[in-house]
């Protein structure tokens, strides 16, 4: 008889919590529904796009500043780059310009360490959202993902429009493979991402290693210079590097007279599926054996 009265209590001190969630997503959850009967990919959907929504009005609110200022704030990190370059001399290749030669090092290494650190964030959090069953951890991190790859593609998009724009450059070669690898960039911090959510579970000393090894990952990856200009020697310990072969592919991509030694798109794609398989094998593994 004890145990009723605690538990009506416990469902009691939750109803706040659950209706300032159900404020924002009630009507979303109230379409995804199983009831409803719908079929399972309508059903992600419905469940994605709230989540989504979600994200966009905790993190900007109604504000339009705080939607301008996330475009603003990574041009105006791409212009102090810029800045660093010029009182530093010129150190790309003279068929580049310092626009292209920035828009295609830095944004990329951004895409990826930007959805790698929302993807172990979404993660770690606990969220109220959680106690719908129609909600997964995986959901949240789909959401946020989305929400960060979709933010991203504009800005860049943006970013490349405004290098041909104020340095008068010619279009890209090949704008869409620019763009593409721009998102594979993305998909590779996504799968990481995964893996050492698992493993932050399972084994948190190795998460914090690598961590630490990813500090460093910029300086390997071609953000600030070319292969080219290192001696060939080096190249072959380079090669194991995803985002140095997007970086050298994008620049490629950009102007086909580039030379490039280190970018292969299949190295590139087959890194993003074993990330990704191994992430989502990895991140289920340690919920069945450690919980959530």
């Amino acid at each position: 008889m004890d145990d009723a009265p605690s538990s009506l209590e416990n469902r009691r001190s939750a109803e706040p919590e659950a209706s300032s969630v159900l404020a924002v997503l009630g009507p979303e959850l109230a379409a995804a529904r199983p009831a409803a009967n719908p079929g399972p990919l309508v059903f992600q959907y419905r469940v994605l796009k709230a989540l989504v929504l979600r994200d966009m009005a905790s993190r900007h609110g109604e504000s339009r500043l705080g939607y301008l200022m996330s475009i603003i704030l990574p041009i105006f990190t791409l212009s102090i780059l810029m800045a660093a370059f010029s009182f530093r001399g010129k150190a790309f290749p003279s068929d580049f310009s310092l626009g292209a030669f920035v828009v295609t090092g830095y944004p990329l290494w951004q895409a990826f360490q930007g959805t790698y650190a929302k993807v172990m964030g979404a993660a770690s959090r606990s969220d109220p959202l959680l106690m719908f069953p129609q909600i997964t951890q995986l959901d949240l991190i789909l959401s946020t993902v989305i929400l960060e790859v979709s933010t991203g593609t504009l800005v860049y998009f943006c970013m490349i429009v405004g290098v041909i724009v104020i340095f008068q450059d010619a279009l890209p070669d090949d704008p869409v493979g620019i763009m593409l690898i721009y998102w594979a960039c993305s998909w590779i911090g996504f799968g990481l991402g995964l893996v050492l959510c698992g493993l932050n579970r399972l084994i948190p000393s190795v998460v914090i290693v690598i961590n630490t090894f990813l500090r460093f990952g910029m300086w390997a990856s071609g953000v600030i210079y070319s292969v080219t200009r290192l001696p060939s020697w080096t190249w072959p310990y380079l090669k194991w590097n995803p985002i140095l072969h997007c970086t050298e592919g994008a620049r490629h991509l950009w102007k086909s007279s580039f030379e490039a030694p280190i970018f292969d798109p299949v190295y590139i794609i087959s890194i993003g599926f074993i990330l990704t398989t191994l992430g989502f094998i990895v991140e289920r593994a340690s919920r069945r054996f450690v919980g959530p």
